[in-house]
């Protein structure tokens, strides 16, 4: 689960860390006096604006729901323009949490993939899909397209991102397994052809060990796997999903060095679903950090995709 990180503290080096670095790191959404968390973010370009979707958590209550916010540049969001978009109580829901909103616009609609979590059945999480004409008023779908099936689930599924190859899209999905346990976090791939029929790659996890909400981005006719990994993003490599294994783990990407700031949800800036970058495209990565017990939406703006890659730490 994403809010079951242990509590981390910014350590003393973190700002001595992030001034040794050859990026720079900005916040995008910040926490405040009501809220304690804006983070768990996707943005699409779309309307000729930059719309960024978000999971936001009540300090008071504790709840998460999920907003929408825009802007005509994609690091510069201000929080009055924010809306709510999907709350975890309507008349016609009831849930705990509804959150990790990842978003695509494709055919002229707009798509959102998002968890809900219940306040009974031992906090029951499922995936769900919602769409919408406008990007304000969604149509839910409260029929989950993945629920948990197999032991390492537990009692729970939580998606992730999505990329579209060819005529199929593939959404990367977590669990925390039955305990609920950070080093229990492991990642499985679903795929469709439809986005409502959903089937799981493999009964098993394709990776394990503390890893969870990972994301897709395409370059050279190559697919790149953003997986967290507590403070570091293990980046893999492949082709096709179906050989996909924990060989083609290519190297690191530690936004802050030796800071034990947690990082998790990244998301790359893409014109469509099929997440393809070009070889001058600017590089524009967000990514959720946890640190003084809140949750931020973080960005890096790299000049290319190669200087995203030249920045990883090669195994």
């Amino acid at each position: 689960m994403i809010i079951s990180c242990s509590n981390q503290q910014e350590s003393k080096d973190t700002l001595t860390s992030m001034e040794n670095l050859n990026f720079e790191i900005s916040d995008v959404l910040i926490p405040d006096d009501i809220n304690n968390s804006r983070s768990f973010s996707s943005i699409i370009y779309s309307d000729n604006e930059y719309q960024i979707y978000y999971s936001v958590r009540n300090r008071q209550t504790g709840e998460y729901s999920i907003y929408r916010n825009t802007s005509k540049d994609y690091k510069n969001f201000d929080i009055k323009n924010e809306v709510e978009v999907i709350p975890n109580k309507t008349s016609e829901y009831s849930f705990f949490h509804v959150y990790v909103p990842y978003v695509f616009f494709e055919d002229g609609k707009y798509f959102m993939i998002f968890t809900s979590r219940e306040y009974e059945n031992d906090f029951f999480e499922a995936v769900h899909i919602a769409s919408s004409t406008d990007s304000i008023n969604w149509e839910i779908n409260l029929d989950p397209i993945l629920i948990p099936e197999f032991g390492w689930e537990g009692n729970e599924v939580e998606n992730w991102g999505i990329i579209k190859k060819g005529d199929r899209y593939y959404l990367n999905y977590e669990s925390a397994g039955k305990d609920r346990l950070m080093e229990e976090r492991s990642i499985g791939i679903a795929y469709s052809d439809d986005l409502i029929s959903w089937n799981k790659l493999s009964p098993n996890p394709i990776l394990r060990d503390s890893v969870y909400c990972a994301s897709f981005f395409s370059y050279k006719n190559e697919i790149y796997f953003i997986v967290p990994n507590l403070t570091i993003f293990k980046i893999y490599k492949f082709s096709n999903f179906e050989e996909f294994s924990e060989d083609d783990l290519i190297g690191y990407f530690s936004p802050y060095k030796s800071s034990n700031i947690i990082i998790d949800t990244p998301d790359v800036l893409t014109e469509n679903i099929n997440k393809d970058i070009e070889s001058d495209d600017k590089f524009i990565f967000y990514f959720g950090s946890y640190r003084n017990d809140e949750w931020y939406t973080s960005l890096i703006e790299f000049k290319s995709v190669e200087e995203f890659l030249n920045s990883i730490d090669n195994i």
